[in-house]
């Protein structure tokens, strides 16, 4: 029992001693989320899109990988580029394999 209650005075101390003058008050309120043992984070519940709500796990996913793939389409690759990146991806490649 003595054990737990100076696990437990140690702790306090901790968390006491991390607040000062420079901590934000964001942190200190996660820090009291913490002791009170309710969760810090808020789960992703929804995501709009073009005005559009979607909530169900799959589509935010779905909506998110493509958010993804749009950004990276070469379609925002500059004209030169394209170009380049069509020349590059004919060219054919000449491996040697070396026997050991």
């Amino acid at each position: 029992m003595h054990t737990i209650k100076s696990t437990k005075r140690k702790s306090w101390q901790s968390f006491v001693y991390k607040i000062n003058s420079c901590t934000s008050i964001k942190k200190v309120w996660t820090m009291v989320r913490k002791i009170t043992g309710k969760p810090s984070f808020s789960p992703i519940r929804h995501l709009k899109v073009n005005n559009v709500e979607v909530s169900d796990f799959p589509d935010i996913a779905n909506t998110i990988a493509q958010t993804f793939s749009d950004n990276s389409s070469p379609e925002n690759y500059s004209n030169k580029f394209q170009s380049f990146h069509r020349q590059a991806e004919n060219q054919q490649l000449k491996i040697q394999i070396q026997q050991l």
